[in-house]
């Protein structure tokens, strides 16, 4: 089930119950804690800014610095 269905289904519940003081308070507890989930940071919703996005971007470096270097090397003998 995914989360717009959880939400949709409380929504719902809550309208047809009235009476139950515990399942209410479920249905709103689930529906916050899902108004309140984790969400990837995005960089203008093209790609994810995570961890790897920062790997890709050192292992990219390295590669640059090691060629900058063969050139330099190659020209300096």
């Amino acid at each position: 089930m995914s989360i717009s269905e959880v939400n949709s289904n409380c929504t719902r519940w809550l309208m047809s119950v009235q009476n139950l003081v515990e399942a209410k308070r479920l249905c709103k507890n689930i529906l916050r804690l899902n108004r309140a989930t984790f969400h990837k940071m995005t960089a203008c919703r093209i790609f994810t800014v995570d961890a790897s996005l920062v790997q890709a971007f050192n292992n990219l470096e390295v590669e640059y610095i090691f060629i900058i270097l063969q050139i330099a090397l190659k020209h300096s003998d």
